[in-house]
């Protein structure tokens, strides 16, 4: 599938986007409610966030899903350690990604080819479109590659996005910034 995650800023889209990235690596329901129906890798493309906060959130997301190592005092002088399990989730944190780079592109594919993930999460839109975000003849080609990876390598693509400062619409999809070419690509 693919599809974004979209609201007002500072509303924990980034938050929620990689609580979902940590159930599908981990099999863990989201928010302990909602089954995972295929888990896998997942990759994780970020240019808004810095290395300390998404490590910070990764370890409280993993805490509160209770995939965490323990340890355990069996005598005075002994310890049973449990470690987590290593999860397949590999980051490209703030290196700057944008969707008009040819190489940027070309690298993301050949990414996607190795670690085959079963979702690509990009965080966020605006930091990664370099054009005019209210045109549908700007957007078109980036949602169309967008659609072209899912589709060529089976993977869900999960754009996370901004919705509008003045927009009043009652339908979230139709908030969000930009052309409403991005709403009705939302699957």
């Amino acid at each position: 599938s693919h599809g974004m995650v979209a609201g007002e800023p500072k509303t924990f889209k980034s938050t929620v986007a990689l609580d979902m990235a940590i159930s599908v690596a981990s099999g863990e329901p989201l928010f302990g409610e909602f089954e995972v129906m295929e888990s896998g890798p997942v990759l994780v493309i970020q240019n808004e966030n810095s290395k300390w906060i998404m490590k910070d959130r990764m370890e409280k997301i993993l805490n509160n899903k209770k995939i965490v190592g323990k340890v355990v005092k069996r005598t005075r002088r002994t310890l049973d350690i449990t470690f987590a399990k290593e999860l397949p989730i590999y980051f490209l944190n703030n290196y700057g990604y944008t969707f008009s780079d040819p190489l940027h592109r070309k690298e993301l594919e050949q990414a996607i080819n190795e670690i085959k993930p079963v979702m690509v999460v990009l965080d966020p839109l605006y930091l990664m479109f370099d054009g005019d975000i209210n045109s549908a003849k700007d957007l078109n080609p980036i949602l169309s590659w967008l659609l072209e990876l899912k589709n060529v390598f089976n993977t869900s693509i999960v754009v996370v996005h901004h919705w509008n400062k003045g927009g009043t619409s009652s339908r979230g999809g139709q908030r969000m910034l930009g052309s409403t070419t991005l709403h009705g690509w939302v699957e």
